[in-house]
């Protein structure tokens, strides 16, 4: 998805901050992990949202997530978080409710609109073969016509990274490639639409389609904005072009 362009700061792109030069000026950060809880996931979107600033308005969405696979569960903490608890099941006297954030078409959440404080920022894909069937001609297009790239994989001694700190990016970059490359479509029973499928046992790390998945999603989101400002009306430059996605 767009992510964040150069911002005129002097110096090389820093992470922490997010200032500097970038060699990547439109960018899909990449993260995998595996046998995170529900409050590990939301508090990893919490500092994704803290990094980079993301943007999110009634119009388009600054995170997107698949209600499936658990996807239901981290939606309830991130719009009802709970606080952290010690060994004896007692909560942290100590904790201070972060941000809640919504969804502003799920109606079980209906309520938040009514709170100033919450962040409407985020959306709920209910996700079907059919939407992935799309998802996926609408990527192949896009790179097709040369607007969406897939970064390519650098090892270690030819990064212009002596603290490592984009590491975890390539090896992302690298997993995606790997998982486009391994993906199969099978028709489904109805004969309507394919599904994408991985060959090998799933359990295995590298038979999981994860950031395949969450690359469509992400896409999902651009081609959204891209619809939106193709508006008459709406056709100038969004707030922030963009946001920076971590899974």
């Amino acid at each position: 998805m767009p992510a964040r362009f150069f911002n005129g700061h002097a110096g090389d792109y820093q992470l922490d901050g997010s200032t500097g030069a970038s060699p990547w000026s439109n960018v899909i950060w990449a993260e995998q992990h595996q046998h995170l809880t529900v409050q590990d996931t939301s508090t990893l979107i919490y500092e994704l949202k803290s990094r980079y600033n993301i943007v999110g308005t009634v119009e388009f969405p600054g995170l997107i997530m698949d209600a499936r696979g658990g996807g239901v569960h981290v939606r309830d903490e991130l719009a009802n978080p709970s606080p952290p608890v010690d060994e004896t099941g007692r909560p942290d006297p100590l904790w201070k409710p972060p941000q809640k954030i919504y969804d502003m078409e799920d109606d079980e959440f209906n309520h938040l609109k009514a709170d100033a404080e919450a962040w409407p920022g985020l959306r709920l894909l209910s996700t079907t073969d059919i939407m992935n069937q799309e998802l996926v001609g609408y990527s192949r297009a896009q790179m097709d016509v040369g607007r969406l790239y897939i970064g390519a994989y650098l090892p270690q001694m030819d990064r212009n990274d002596p603290d490592h700190i984009c590491s975890v990016g390539y090896l992302g970059v690298q997993a995606l490639k790997h998982q486009l490359l391994r993906i199969q479509a099978e028709t489904t029973p109805s004969g309507k639409s394919v599904r994408y499928v991985m060959p090998g046992d799933p359990r295995k790390i590298e038979n999981k389609k994860d950031m395949l998945m969450a690359f469509l999603y992400a896409c999902f989101g651009l081609r959204f904005i891209q619809n939106l400002f193709a508006r008459e009306d709406l056709a100038v430059e969004p707030v922030a072009y963009g946001a920076i996605l971590k899974f």
